[in-house]
């Protein structure tokens, strides 16, 4: 079971950081302006919009919106071109490459929080969001940036391992997810390090397709350090993409551990090896998490001020929220 934790910023892109104040406009008018991140009262159907700057993008440059969740449903325009739509509580993002300018450019969310959009869009996620269950709650309620990337760029990593029987060895996978505007020829190259030093390292020549593209990439970790709350022992991943447009890199952090249940016990945690090869029953009575929980936003008392409820096991996000952004 991976242990996978947010994405750092690559050092080969430059990213525009776009939290802070937006306006909020309802029809035709400036109604206020909001802080993003934040979870608004739902108020119906209206428009979050802001300014931010690019460089002049180069022939072996794309450009990318991305956000971590909105509610309920919306519409992302830039510069008065509708990109997609978006659904509640996960990931999106979006190549607005085409639309983006030197200087000055506009982004514009249309959220729909209580009632649909116009066209009547949104009926399902409002279904799913405003309910009697909980409370409702709107806006752009994570984080949003835009990316300048190379032309091609590692969009993101699935790593899986195997334990063998008494935890001495992982037998690791990782398929690294590349995205290309253009046939070209790479190595994809990918490195695991744990406290600066390195675990394992392996390189692989590829071919490059236009669009998505998979490299599939073994690997052997002999003596694992095992994730537990009392010893949270985390790795690196450090991968690296070169190819005819460029250089490109992605890293994130990691652990080894194995969560298992027998019957109707309790799940046990095997975390160390050697003598002790199971470790102590944990109680998880459920985790829940709380997107309106930002300091800017609506939270509940027994928040841990992250989005997150402390539980015996630890601070658990709900774990049911893919992370791989929409398009």
């Amino acid at each position: 079971m991976p242990l996978n934790l947010p994405i750092l910023p690559p050092a080969s892109r430059s990213r525009v950081d776009l939290n802070g104040q937006w306006e909020r406009w309802v029809g035709d008018k400036l109604y206020d302006v909001v802080e993003v991140p934040s979870s608004l009262h739902p108020s119906g159907y209206y428009q979050l919009r802001r300014e931010f700057l690019l460089p002049e993008l180069s022939a072996h440059q794309r450009a990318y919106l991305h956000f971590e969740a909105i509610t309920y449903f919306a519409r992302v325009s830039v510069n008065s071109t509708e990109l997609g739509t978006m659904g509640p509580y996960v990931p999106y993002e979006f190549d607005f490459t085409r639309q983006a300018r030197k200087g000055k450019n506009t982004v514009e969310v249309a959220i729909a929080d209580l009632t649909p959009d116009p066209s009547g869009a949104g009926k399902d996620e409002l279904a799913l969001g405003v309910n009697p269950g909980w409370e409702a709650y709107g806006g752009i309620i994570r984080d949003v940036h835009a990316e300048v990337r190379p032309a091609a760029f590692i969009d993101n990593v699935r790593f899986g391992y195997k334990l063998n029987s008494d935890y001495t060895h992982a037998a690791c996978r990782a398929q690294v997810m590349v995205s290309a505007l253009a046939e070209s020829s790479g190595e994809v190259e990918l490195a695991l390090l744990r406290a600066g030093s390195e675990m394992a390292r392996v390189q692989q020549k590829t071919s490059l397709g236009s669009g998505a593209s998979e490299v599939e990439l073994e690997f052997s970790v002999p003596s694992p350090a095992l994730w537990s709350p009392e010893e949270p022992n985390l790795y690196e991943i450090h991968a690296r993409l070169t190819s005819d447009h460029g250089e490109d890199a992605w890293r994130c952090r990691t652990g080894f551990r194995e969560v298992v249940t027998r019957g109707t016990g309790l799940p046990a945690q095997r975390q160390t090896p050697g003598a002790a090869r199971r470790g102590p029953a944990r109680y998880v009575e459920g985790a829940r998490f709380h997107p309106h929980a930002p300091p800017n936003g609506r939270g509940h008392a027994d928040d841990q001020g992250d989005g997150s409820e402390f539980h015996p096991l630890g601070p658990l996000p709900a774990s049911s929220l893919p992370r791989r952004p929409r398009r």
